[in-house]
Formats: structure tokens, C-alpha cells, sequence
């Protein structure tokens, strides 16, 4: 009988020691809070970090997926076309931004060197705004083109390191 009653009590010891290791910690309890996870609902240190682990996971794959989402170089395009269809370049006839930048390139400076021999300074105005908004969409390609490129150079990080991991 005293055996049963010591095995009882250092089960009871066993488990009051567990959930004073393993309760959660006050920054813990912070961090459940600000990702809107109700810290009373969950029981164990452990059991927070797993959680706190998941919703991190979730809103990393959300946030890469609205990248994805709000495409600039889908933008590029639509000013580039716009731009384009503006100075009188047939847009269908080119298959890539490459080509239609080189074309609008040449293109405003056929017009530039018009302008320069012409005595009609509003004619000079419009090629020299005509010469920003192509600068102007030209640096967002730029931009996207080198972003894009930092987004596949860290994916393919973190393939290499998952890889190495398992």
C-alpha cells in the first residue's frame, strides 16, 4: 500500500516539476499575443514555440505568395506598351521588354535629333518628357529585373540549405 502511495506522489512530483519547466514564459506569451493566438489555450513552452513556429511559416508563404501577386514587371509592361503605343511602335510585333526598350530607345532618339534642327520649342518639350517617361518606366524594369533576381537567388539559398539540412 505504501508502495502505491509514493508511486502516486512521485507521479504527482514528476508532473508538478514538468509544468513548472515547461510553462510559458512571459515573452512567449507576448509573441502568441501579437500573432493573435490565445496564449490560455495552450498548455506547455513547447507546445507555444510549435505553435508560434506555424503561424511564422503561414505568414511567410502569404507574404511571398502577394509578392507574387502584385507582379511590378506586369506594371512595366502595361507603361511600356502605353509608352510605346504613344510614339507609334506596334507593341505585337515584339516579344519581350528587351526589344521594345531598344525600340522605344532608338525611336525617342530619332525624334530628339528632329527636335534639335526644329525652331518649335513645345516640339522640343514633348521628346524631352517623352525621353523622362521612358527613363522613368525604364529604371522600374531595372528595378523588378534585379529584385526578381534577389528572390530566386534566395530561394535557391534556401533549397540548398534545406537540402543540406535533411
Amino acid at each position: 500500500m505504501s508502495d502505491s502511495i509514493n508511486a502516486i506522489n512521485s507521479a504527482a512530483f514528476q508532473k508538478k516539476g514538468e509544468t513548472a519547466q515547461d510553462k510559458i514564459k512571459p515573452e512567449t506569451k507576448k509573441k502568441l499575443e501579437a500573432l493573435g493566438i490565445d496564449p490560455s489555450k495552450i498548455k506547455t513552452e513547447t507546445e507555444a514555440q510549435k505553435k508560434i513556429k506555424e503561424v511564422e511559416s503561414v505568414q511567410a508563404n502569404q507574404s511571398v505568395q502577394q509578392g507574387y501577386q502584385a507582379n511590378p514587371m506586369q506594371q512595366v509592361f502595361t507603361d511600356a506598351k502605353k509608352l510605346a503605343e504613344t510614339i507609334g511602335i506596334q507593341v505585337d510585333k515584339i516579344d519581350n521588354l528587351d526589344k521594345l526598350f531598344d525600340k522605344m530607345d532608338k525611336t525617342i532618339k530619332d525624334f530628339e535629333n528632329q527636335a534639335r534642327n526644329d525652331v518649335d520649342d513645345d516640339r522640343r518639350n514633348m521628346v524631352s518628357i517623352v525621353r523622362q517617361e521612358y527613363e522613368k518606366i525604364h529604371a522600374q524594369y531595372l528595378s523588378a529585373q534585379a529584385d526578381s533576381q534577389k528572390i530566386t537567388t534566395n530561394l535557391n539559398s534556401m533549397a540548398t540549405y534545406n537540402k543540406i539540412r535533411s
